[in-house]
């Protein structure tokens, strides 16, 4: 039974590091994305400023 109890526990810990960990990849992959999409931005009026 406390076997059984501990498995549980740490398959539960493990499965909330892993939501955590794709969370803040998700997170710095949204940032990368606007980053990205406002170097784009500024490039463009960049362009059409000349």
């Amino acid at each position: 039974m406390n076997r059984v109890k501990s498995y549980r526990l740490l398959a539960m810990l493990l499965f909330f590091a892993f939501v955590s960990l794709l969370a803040r990849s998700i997170v710095y992959f949204i940032v990368a994305i606007i980053v990205a999409l406002v170097i784009f931005y500024l490039l463009k009026k960049g362009k059409d400023g000349d």
